[in-house]
C-alpha cells in the first residue's frame, strides 16, 4: 500500500470565478503568471491541472513550468466553454467542430508530452442534450467513440482520461456516469485511455465514488486520474473535500490504498467567496487526516466485515476510526 499520493490543483481556481448571477466574478482577475505565483504558496502541493483555454494561455504555462519547481499532472483542453462547442463537440452537427475539437486535444497531447506529463483529461461537457428527439443517440455515440479514438491513436505515451458527468451544462451528458464511460473504453480497446472519477459529479448520480474505483478495477481500466470536492449531490458545488461527504471520503481512500492507486489527486474547487489559497490549504488538511484515519484500519477486519456484508460492523469501523470511541 501507498503512504499517500500526490497532491495537485487546477490552476485556474486562483483567478476570479463567475457564475450566473454575478457573471463578473466574484473576485478580481489574475493572470496565468500569478496563479502560478498563488500555487508556489501552498504547502506540499507541487502540482498542476492545467485547462488549456487557448493556445497563447500554454505559452504562459510552458514558461512557467520551465522553471522547475511545478510539474504538470495534467492537462484539460477547453472543449465545453468556448461558444463554438454549445452544440457539441466530438458531437457536433458541423464536422468542421468536431475536427477543431479533436486538433485542440492532439495539440494538448503533445503539450503534455513535452512537459513530461503522460495524462489529457477530456471533458466533454456539452456533448450531450436538453431535449426529447433532440438527439440521434445512435449518431452521437458514433461520433464519440470516432473522435476519442482518432485522438487515443494520435500518440500511445499519453493516455486520455474520460471525465463523466450526469448534467451540467447540458440537461443531459451522453457520458453521464462511470460505467458508461466504461462501456465506451471497451468498444475501442485503446490502451491509452482511462477515467477521471471526479468526486462531486458521482455524488450526483447517487452513487459512492469508491464504487467507481473498484468498478474501474473490476472492468481492467486502472488509468485513473481523480477530482476531489464536495457538495451536496445534487448540483456540482465544488466545495473544499471532507466537509459535506466525509464518510465517503473514507471509504473512497480505503479503496485507492487497497488497490494501489498511485496517481495524482487534484483539488477541484470553486472558491466563489474564498480565498482560494485558504480554501485548498483547508482542503488538504481535511484529506491529510482522513488519509491517515484510513491508514489505521484494519485490513483483516475491513475485509472481514464486507464478506459478511455486516451494516452494523460497518458503522462500528466508521465510527471508531472517525473517533475511537
Amino acid at each position: 500500500m501507498i503512504s499517500k499520493p500526490a497532491y495537485s490543483v487546477f490552476l485556474n481556481m486562483f483567478t476570479t470565478r463567475a457564475d450566473r448571477f454575478c457573471t463578473t466574478g466574484y473576485s478580481s482577475a489574475r493572470s496565468i503568471s500569478q496563479q502560478f505565483d498563488l500555487v508556489r504558496k501552498l504547502e506540499n502541493i507541487s502540482a498542476v491541472d492545467v485547462v488549456a483555454f487557448s493556445d497563447e494561455d500554454l505559452q504562459v504555462v510552458s514558461k512557467e513550468l520551465a522553471r522547475g519547481d511545478i510539474q504538470l499532472a495534467s492537462v484539460l483542453p477547453d472543449i465545453t466553454c468556448d461558444p463554438i462547442y454549445q452544440h457539441g463537440a466530438f458531437t457536433a452537427p458541423d464536422p468542421r467542430i468536431r475536427r477543431k475539437a479533436i486538433e485542440k486535444v492532439c495539440r494538448c497531447m503533445d503539450f503534455a508530452a513535452a512537459h513530461g506529463c503522460n495524462s489529457v483529461t477530456i471533458w466533454p461537457g456539452q456533448d450531450g442534450y436538453d431535449y426529447l428527439f433532440q438527439s440521434n443517440y445512435l449518431e452521437v455515440y458514433s461520433m464519440l467513440q470516432a473522435g476519442l479514438e482518432e485522438c487515443a491513436s494520435y500518440r500511445g505515451d499519453v493516455t486520455l482520461h474520460i471525465e463523466y458527468k450526469p448534467y451540467e451544462p447540458r440537461t443531459h451528458s451522453y457520458l453521464d456516469s462511470c460505467t458508461s464511460v466504461l462501456a465506451l473504453l471497451q468498444s475501442m480497446g485503446k490502451e491509452n485511455m482511462g477515467v477521471v472519477i471526479d468526486f462531486g459529479h458521482t455524488l450526483m448520480s447517487n452513487r459512492s465514488p469508491a464504487e467507481a474505483v473498484a468498478l474501474c478495477h473490476a472492468h481492467g481500466v486502472d488509468r485513473l486520474h481523480l477530482h476531489l470536492n464536495d457538495s451536496y449531490a445534487h448540483m456540482d458545488d465544488d466545495l473544499i473535500p471532507g466537509t459535506t461527504h466525509t464518510l465517503y471520503y473514507l471509504e473512497f481512500f480505503y479503496w485507492l490504498r487497497h488497490l494501489g492507486y498511485k496517481g495524482f489527486i487534484t483539488f477541484d474547487q470553486f472558491p466563489y467567496r474564498e480565498d482560494a489559497v485558504e480554501a485548498v490549504t483547508e482542503a488538504r488538511r481535511w484529506l491529510d487526516i482522513l488519509w491517515d484515519r484510513v491508514t489505521r484500519m484494519d485490513e483483516e477486519e475491513v475485509q472481514a466485515i464486507l464478506r459478511r456484508r455486516d451494516g452494523i460492523a460497518a458503522s462500528r469501523l466508521m465510527r471508531d476510526v472517525l473517533f475511537g470511541a
